[in-house]
């Protein structure tokens, strides 16, 4: 638990090292004047309270009496909230004063002790903790920063260090602090204090309210006001209210008539401009109606050729598409036809035809070899051998022309490939031709896209205003410029003219105020003089007329020393008490009566309230002199302010046109000024409307190049594909070509490995006939039929295929005209057609576009046309009417000068507008304002006022003018003109004054009542008294009880709305509230914090219920002892307060606490106890049973020997006599 933990003084006031153990309640011990308070008063310095407070004023200063020597220290050692132990040492300044400084350990003899046990010097000290690496802070010498530290609070220092200051110091309370943040213990010194105050305890705590409010910056509140000053002012306030309203109207109806005049001419200065813009306006209507019919009568052409362009495109992608189908149906039979003859294996038909002279040989060798061997008989070896011979004879010369012929098959293949190839090669060469020519088309399609594209970037990137926009806008901003030069020309004007004018009205107020000066002087000579008749002549009845009558000379007497106001006075009733004597005994008797004491009266002159005859008649000449001579002064100074007033109303005269003549300029340039705006709307408008359009360009660009890309992908996509399909049927022609001659090839070769089988065969055949005839001599019948049934095979195919030849001429003419030759060329014809038809598509579709582009901005231009055709017919019905108007005007006496321009049609139409609206309203509102002000002008006016006001009237005639009836009511208020004009500062003065004597009040009342309810909130009933059963705790404030405090604040709220609801003179309800205040409230009253306090305890006893006020209320209201323990609770209360939320224990130094009864003593324990509070008690008596209750026990013994000092030593309770008793009867009962 946080809290000061023990007390080490070293060579302090007492001898040696003094140890003082406050972990606990704990008590010091010792004789009277033994030095227990002494040591008591060390509890509040330790919490912040200043040192040489703890002191009696009787004693030596603090550092003189604890810290009598350069190395006395005095250490506070004490645990911090965050759990660790520190302790802070003061020592001694050079000078008069302590120092303290925080060291981040806890205490050790070693820091302040050598090993002889005596203390180190300060500079000591400091190196050893420097060597022993103690962090410690710097060392403070002022009592608020060490009480900022110590009690976590910066509140009373925030502003009067510097940054860098504050800072240290608050990194130095965040290491030793007995409190965290955020906690604080902010005036707890000022309750330890209090605590530890012997007598008047409610004036102490009454007092440590004053100065906790003091310390917490509460001003106390202080005027200057005077009562005679006010009640002056208001009655001249009252005075001068209603002529103030009057010079404002009148003022206002001036400004209205200045300003009608000013309208009238400007409508006359507009009226042939509109009549010029009438013309103007239907001439050009005119001619932009011509345009539009021009522009549609175009349009109509632009789409006649349109039609007939479309037309034409059209024709020709029909005739295209239409040969395309012829050539595609052609394709198609050829296709059809080269099918059939597939179909029909023509391939094979002219292999066998082809095989027909060896087939025919075949025939013709299988005959004969079958012949020879019907013819065989017994077998000559001859014949043999001869037929053998034969055959490989004609084997080989059938190979050879075999081979003859492949050679050549293979040679039309080579040549029939490198002309394929030759011709794949040019048709591709073609097709990349016309494919490069198509995609140099594109790009330059897709270039000009591009580049508009970056044309409409570049345009939308760059303003998009006009040349003839911007000089229009360059000549509205010349205008502009031009007015407002005029206009700031003539704002110089006007300030020098409202310089010279408030120049000649300082000097007309000046001079008035000499007037009102000699006016007031005049006043106080008449009243001196009055006054010095009243003397002479004194009213009937009053003390100075008994004292004329009954007691001659009594000027040289009583005058001397009675006072003004009771000479004056009729109800005091005086008489004379003594016989009637001569003149010389009866002064004498009355000096030797007066207040039984003899005065030297000749002393003392005569004052001015009690002259004698002869000095009274001299007065009175000089008086009755000095108000003539004021007389002539005053109407010297009347006769100059007649000119003064003059020269003030020519100058305000010549202002006043300067300012109509501004206001005119200004009126211009907000003309100009609009009409810039509105042309800026327009070409804003205009730009808006071409961005639009660009960024519809601009996405229409995009997606004709998305369009041209997808269209290019397309078109090279069906080229290529067209390309290709051409291709595949050349390449499809080509490999049957080809296909063919392998085939023959192949033919070939497969009809020599048959001549060679077959030759194989017959010489084996005749090598077994003739091994056969050999062995057997005989044939073999079913050889004979083998051969048989083969020679039939050969003649039949021989015969399908010669009947089968004319179907092979037609096949090969097929091939070599419709397939060779026709297909190529309508392969061609097909890609070209295709190639113009999605040519002529293109051309449709652009020749579209650009019609649709044309058609769109000449729609655009006429829908342009038809607008500004509007607009224009528009302003002409705006500008007929006006002229309506403006002929049944009256026209004026002079001719209006010409002004600068007035801008464009639209511009003079809204001037006249304005103008005809303002004149209409000033007309209604001038009439109204003339009215009220005549009837406010002869309200209680005298007989004499209105005879002059009729004459006025009898002069205007029936019908008088604005400006008539204006010099009518100038002239009036002249007469009526008041001389008191400046009330309104002073009054100012007064009101702020009190408001701030007000608001100070207000804030400490506030600020009472608040301390009240945190204080009646933190009391508890955890400390119970035997008779008491409620108890609370009341700051009140004596502030409602002052005698002008509530006429003071209906003062305060009326002056609040004057501030906010007007800038004239206060209402008749504030100076009321003025004049009360100013009554009851007097310049020199003095306040204190105490005086507005009063501390209220209340409790029920013995149930009563008692209203406790200050100590001897308190002492009445129970014995002593219960008083006490009565203040204790509310001192709990004030603990909890001051204490917050935070968990440090407090030490209360009670005086004298053995005194109280046992059984009280022990509940304020308890309590104390509960609410974290440690007691450091002081009593005499060792043996008292009250000492059980504390912890650490201290005994102060006095040394009798002369010069020795007292020491404090520990001590244990001694029982008393009855205690020793019951405890040896406990001790025998156990044994």
């Amino acid at each position: 638990m946080p809290h000061l933990l023990r007390i080490i003084m070293i060579h302090g006031h007492l001898d040696g090292i003094i140890e003082l153990d406050l972990d606990g309640h704990t008590n010091i011990c010792g004789t009277n004047a033994s030095g227990k308070t002494t040591l008591q008063r060390l509890i509040p310095v330790f919490y912040g309270e200043r040192p040489n407070t703890v002191v009696p004023k009787t004693r030596k200063k603090f550092d003189q009496y604890y810290l009598p020597h350069s190395n006395s220290y005095l250490i506070y050692e004490y645990r911090r909230e965050a759990g660790t132990v520190c302790h802070v040492a003061i020592t001694r300044k050079k000078d008069d004063g302590v120092s303290y400084r925080f060291i981040n350990a806890a205490y050790s003899p070693e820091l302040y002790l050598n090993n002889s046990h005596k203390a180190h010097s300060y500079q000591e000290f400091s190196a050893g903790l420097r060597q022993r690496g103690i962090d410690s802070s710097h060392r403070i010498d002022t009592i608020s920063e060490y009480r900022s530290i110590i009690q976590n609070d910066f509140s009373l220092l925030t502003g009067s260090l510097p940054r860098a200051e504050s800072t240290r110091l608050r990194q130095t309370a965040l290491r030793y602090s007995l409190t965290e943040h955020p906690h604080r213990l902010r005036h707890i010194e000022k309750l330890v204090s209090a605590v530890h105050a012997k007598e008047g305890k409610m004036d102490t705590l009454k007092t440590m309210l004053a100065a906790i409010f003091e310390d917490e910056g509460v001003a106390l509140p202080t005027t200057r006001i005077k009562g005679a000053q006010v009640r002056d002012w208001v009655q001249r306030v009252r005075q001068s209210r209603r002529l103030s309203s009057l010079k404002k109207d009148i003022v206002g109806i001036s400004t209205q008539v200045d300003t009608l005049s000013a309208t009238e001419r400007s409508l006359w200065q507009l009226q042939p401009l509109l009549l010029n813009d009438a013309s103007q306006l239907e001439r050009q209507s005119a001619d932009q109606d011509a345009q539009i019919k021009q522009a549609q009568r175009e349009l109509n052409l632009q789409e006649e050729r349109y039609e007939t362009q479309r037309q034409i495109l059209n024709d020709k992608h029909s005739e295209v598409s239409s040969k395309l189908g012829q050539v595609e149906t052609d394709l198609d039979d050829i296709e059809q036809r080269h099918q059939q003859f597939t179909d029909a294996d023509m391939q094979g038909l002219e292999l066998d035809v082809n095989q027909l002279p060896e087939q025919r040989a075949k025939r013709d060798e299988l005959a004969t070899h079958l012949q020879l061997l019907r013819e065989a008989e017994g077998g000559s070896r001859q014949r043999f051998e001869s037929r053998k011979l034969d055959l490989l004879e004609q084997f080989h010369q059938f190979s050879a022309k075999n081979a003859q012929q492949q050679h050549k098959l293979r040679a039309t293949e080579q040549d029939l490939q490198a002309q394929h190839r030759q011709q794949q090669h040019q048709l591709e060469q073609e097709h990349q031709q016309q494919r490069q020519v198509q995609q140099d088309k594109f790009q330059e399609e897709n270039t000009q896209i591009i580049e508009q594209q970056a044309d409409v970037k570049a345009r939308l990137n760059a303003p998009l205003i006009s040349a003839q926009e911007q000089q229009d806008l360059d000549v509205e901003q010349a205008r502009i410029d031009a007015i407002q030069q005029q206009l700031t020309q003539q704002g110089e004007d006007v300030e020098r003219l409202h310089e010279a004018y408030q120049q000649s009205k300082n000097q007309q107020d000046q001079h008035l105020r000499s007037i009102q000066a000699q006016h007031k002087t005049l006043r106080n000579a008449e009243q001196h003089f009055a006054q010095l008749k009243l003397q002479q002549t004194p009213s009937a009845g009053s003390l100075r007329h008994f004292l004329h009558e009954q007691l001659p000379g009594w000027q040289h007497s009583v005058g001397k020393v009675i006072r003004e106001d009771l000479l004056e006075r009729t109800d005091l009733a005086p008489s004379l008490n003594m016989p009637s004597v001569n003149d010389s005994v009866l002064s004498e008797t009355t000096e030797q009566q007066l207040f039984n004491m003899r005065l030297d009266l000749s002393a003392i002159e005569l004052p001015a309230y009690a002259y004698d005859e002869q000095a009274l008649e001299a007065a009175i000449a000089q008086a009755l002199s000095q108000v003539h001579a004021i007389e002539q002064q005053l109407e010297v100074l009347e006769a100059e302010q007649k000119n003064l007033n003059a020269a003030a109303q020519q100058q305000h005269e010549l202002w006043q046109k300067a300012r109509q003549k501004r206001d005119s300029y200004s009126n211009d340039l907000k003309f100009a000024r609009e009409a810039r705006q509105r042309l800026v709307e327009k070409y804003q408008e205009a730009q808006q409307q071409r961005k639009q359009a660009l960024y519809e360009q601009q996405q229409q660009l995009s997606q004709q190049l998305d369009a041209l890309k997808s269209k290019q992908k397309n078109a090279l996509h069906e080229r290529d594909s067209a390309f290709q399909e051409m291709l595949l049927e050349y390449r499809a022609g080509w490999q049957q070509a080809e296909q063919v001659i392998a085939e023959q090839i192949k033919q070939h070769e497969n009809n020599l490995n048959a001549k060679r089988r077959e030759t194989e065969q017959q010489v084996q055949e005749l090598q077994s006939i003739l091994e056969r005839e050999l062995r057997e001599q005989g044939i073999d019948p079913q050889t004979l039929k083998d051969i048989e049934q083969r020679l039939k095979t050969i003649r039949e195919q021989v015969k399908q295929t010669e009947e089968r030849t004319d179907e092979l001429d037609a096949y090969r003419t097929f091939m070599r005209v419709d397939w060779q030759q026709r297909k190529p060329e309508l392969l061609a014809q097909e890609h070209q057609l295709k190639q113009g038809k999605i040519d002529l598509s293109e051309q449709l579709a652009v020749h579209k576009q650009m019609f649709l582009d044309q058609h769109k901005s000449a729609l655009l231009a006429i829908k342009a046309s038809k607008e500004t055709l509007d607009a224009l017919r528009k302003l002409h019905e705006q500008v007929l009417p006006l002229l309506k108007q403006l002929e049944q005007f009256p026209p004026p006496s002079e001719q209006p000068a010409a002004e600068h321009s007035t801008g464009d049609c639209a511009e003079r139409i809204e001037r006249a507008r304005r103008a005809l609206q303002d004149k209409q309203q000033l007309d209604l509102r001038l009439k109204t304002s003339m009215q009220v002000f005549e009837r406010e002008l002869l309200k209680d006016a005298a007989l004499d006022f209105t005879d002059m006001w009729s004459t006025q009237q009898r002069q205007l005639g029936l019908t008088p003018t604005p400006q008539a009836s204006l010099a009518a009511y100038q002239e009036m208020l002249h007469i009526l003109q008041d001389l008191q004009l400046n009330l309104l500062a002073q009054g100012r003065n007064y009101g702020a004054d009190l408001q701030k004597f007000f608001v100070v009040f207000s804030d400490l009342n506030r600020l009472i009542s608040a301390q009240s309810r945190r204080l009646s909130n933190e009391v508890t009933e955890e400390f119970v008294l035997p008779g008491i059963s409620k108890s609370e705790v009341r700051i009140q404030s004596t502030i409602d009880e002052l005698s002008f405090w509530q006429p003071l604040k209906r003062f305060a709220k009326l002056y609040d709305q004057w501030q906010h609801e007007t800038d004239g003179l206060p209402n008749d309800a504030y100076l009321d509230a003025l004049s009360d205040v100013a009554e009851l409230l007097r310049s020199d009253q003095q306040f204190t914090f105490e005086s507005l306090l009063r501390l209220e305890l209340h409790l029920n006893e013995g149930g009563a219920d008692l209203i406790i006020r200050n100590d001897r209320q308190l002492l009445e209201s129970s014995s002593h002892g219960m008083a006490y323990l009565i203040l204790c609770k509310y001192l709990l209360a004030f603990t909890r307060l001051l204490r917050g939320q935070s968990k440090v224990t407090i030490h209360w130094p009670i005086d004298e606490i053995g005194t109280l009864a046992y059984h009280n003593v022990e509940k304020l324990f308890k309590a104390c106890e509960n609410n974290n509070i440690f007691i450091v008690g002081a009593f005499p008596n060792p043996e008292s049973d009250v000492l059980t209750l504390f912890r650490h026990r201290y005994l102060i013994e006095k040394d009798n020997h002369p010069g020795a000092r007292s020491q404090l030593k520990r001590i244990e309770p001694k029982l008393s006599r009855l205690a020793q008793r019951l405890q040896q009867r406990r001790e025998e009962a156990t044994v």
